[in-house]
């Protein structure tokens, strides 16, 4: 497969390369689909996102790309971060986002040029909560390995279970038992830099009102943890085979889940390009 563009995180004023895709995990939570398009074979999510992180917390500032604005007679335009948030487009904290970011110093070589995979060995690893900074290190990296072939596709059946409201949640997964006032004061936004709405979920708010839609009298919220198949993603080489950690919290009726909501997506190994 062609090499594919990086992202940029920029770090105490200094610019390094990424090729995990924080923002991809945004699109599975909020249930959307990408609107970027592939105009270029090196770049075939259609964007390239440029990340910072302040005071320990991760935040979107840049955002480049190809996107449709029309679905039958397809007309091309260029977006930014207002694209997606239209409220925040100068800067936005990526609360959504948990996992590691591991990113090389910039190096000017041969293989060099902006975007370009880092072929430095210097490299920065960032573990991320929520949007926070709970880890940095700073290593040296041996080459890294090839990415490995993709699995099979799944049975169509496990897909549609993914996609059901529910999202697969069953007794076996939820953890405890909470009131929805009680969710939504603990999982409320607060972001100094007012870089994300101050509201339940932040910028997923929409996906957890959906959510809340399904809720009749009588019904009971729990908590939830489960591993397995995430939603099928936007990416057409990536149709719902990536397996993962997923918290979040369930509507359950008469023992069972009527709908779930998604608010954590933790890979076991960094979504890489």
């Amino acid at each position: 497969m062609t090499r594919q563009i990086t992202e940029v995180l920029l770090i105490d004023g200094v610019r390094l390369f990424t090729r995990t895709l924080p923002l991809e995990p945004w699109f599975d939570l909020a249930g959307i689909r990408s609107p970027f398009v592939c105009a270029i074979t090196w770049n075939r999510r259609g964007y390239c996102g440029i990340w910072e992180l302040v005071s320990d917390r991760l935040y979107l500032v840049g955002l480049s790309g190809t996107f449709s604005t029309e679905v039958e007679d397809i007309h091309f335009s260029e977006g930014s971060v207002a694209t997606l948030f239209p409220d925040f487009p100068e800067r936005v904290f990526a609360h959504w986002y948990t996992g590691t970011i591991a990113a090389d110093f910039d190096q000017l070589a041969a293989k060099g040029g902006i975007g370009e995979a880092p072929i430095g060995p210097r490299v920065v690893v960032v573990d991320i909560e929520r949007g926070r900074v709970v880890r940095r290190t700073d290593r040296i990296d041996a080459p890294a390995a090839a990415r490995p072939a993709a699995p099979a596709p799944e049975p169509e059946a496990e897909i549609a279970e993914i996609l059901h409201p529910s999202r697969g949640v069953r007794r076996e997964h939820l953890r405890e038992r909470l009131t929805r006032a009680a969710i939504e004061a603990h999982e409320s936004v607060l972001d100094p830099l007012g870089a994300a709405p101050t509201a339940p979920f932040g910028l997923l708010n929409a996906a957890w009102a959906s959510v809340v839609a399904h809720e009749r009298p009588g019904d009971e919220w729990w908590s939830f943890e489960r591993v397995g198949r995430m939603p099928p993603h936007n990416d057409s080489y990536d149709t719902g085979r990536r397996t993962g950690r997923m918290r979040g919290y369930a509507v359950v009726r008469g023992g069972r889940t009527v709908a779930a909501f998604i608010c954590e997506i933790t890979e076991p190994v960094p979504r890489v390009y």
